[in-house]
């Protein structure tokens, strides 16, 4: 399994095919010509939101994300509809169409459906600059200032992920705070289990999986307006991620979009898939 496909999972439960949509081309600057937006929130929605995987032209920035250009109006308004209501679901669309207005959907999908004809296959947008940046590190003397909290295991995957959080993170959930503060980190340490010569998984003693091969780290940390410049659709306050491989080299080409979107599901909880298990851990329950 790639390393993204893991650290995705970490950050947001999503399904290895879904995962995928995290890769990206390298960076490069848009240069599109863009059709005449109809209004303030449609030109917003299409450069901040849209375009952050299918492209400010509808050219989709991963190939296993579907280009927009050329489409069908009706057809890309009822797919929006449909993903808004619940009648088609996506890891990705579901979470995006739910905070959309009805009003949107028709001008969006004008909007893309005038971008034709229909590229190529093979055709790829440049990532939005503000999802290959990131304000989130791991500190470079990982794990020391970290308490592990919790244990997750996958034995389809046959992965196993630790998940620590920082003094900053770990005092304030003892604290009973309603808010992780600023300076908070939580970092998921992603490993292969070890298996044995027919890819059986195996286990110890106690029936745990055995961490056989770190495959990568998955970072989400807090600082004070490092949400800013991030549409409010996306924005997951103050929190930014990043994603590193098992040398602790950061991952440039992963696109920290779909990071945002999934945890927009756990707005409620800080954005942190975890956060209740953080609360018991640090309160010793």
């Amino acid at each position: 399994m790639s390393m993204r496909i893991v650290v995705m999972l970490m950050f947001g439960g999503l399904s290895a095919g879904a995962a995928r949509h995290a890769r990206l081309v390298p960076l490069a600057q848009p240069v599109a010509q863009e059709t005449e937006l109809p209004d303030a929130r449609t030109r917003s929605l299409v450069r901040e939101v849209c375009a952050a995987c299918h492209g400010l032209d509808g050219v989709s920035v991963s190939e296993g994300i579907p280009h927009l250009a050329g489409q069908r109006t009706l057809y890309l308004e009822r797919q929006l509809n449909a993903f808004k209501s619940g009648g088609r679901k996506h890891d990705f669309m579901s979470v995006i169409a739910a905070r959309l207005e009805p009003s949107d959907m028709t001008p969006l999908a004008r909007y893309f459906s005038e971008k034709g004809p229909l590229p190529s296959a093979e055709a790829k947008s440049p990532r939005l600059p503000q999802f290959a940046r990131t304000n989130a590190t791991l500190p470079v003397d990982f794990p020391k200032g970290f308490t592990r909290y919790n244990t997750s295991e996958d034995r389809g995957l046959k992965s196993i992920m630790f998940a620590w959080a920082n003094d900053a993170a770990w005092n304030s959930a003892r604290a009973k705070e309603t808010d992780l503060p600023v300076g908070s980190i939580v970092v998921s340490e992603n490993w292969r289990a070890r298996v044995d010569d027919k890819g059986a998984v195996l286990l110890d003693a106690q029936g745990r999986m055995i961490p056989e091969r770190l495959q990568s780290y998955g970072v989400i940390a807090k600082g004070q307006g490092w949400g800013d410049g991030i549409h409010e659709l996306l924005r997951n306050g103050d929190w930014n991620y990043a994603v590193y491989n098992a040398e602790r080299k950061r991952d440039i080409e992963t696109n920290l979009a779909i990071c945002f979107v999934c945890h927009q599901t756990r707005a409620s909880e800080q954005y942190l898939f975890t956060r209740s298990k953080l609360a018991a851990a640090a309160r010793g329950q």
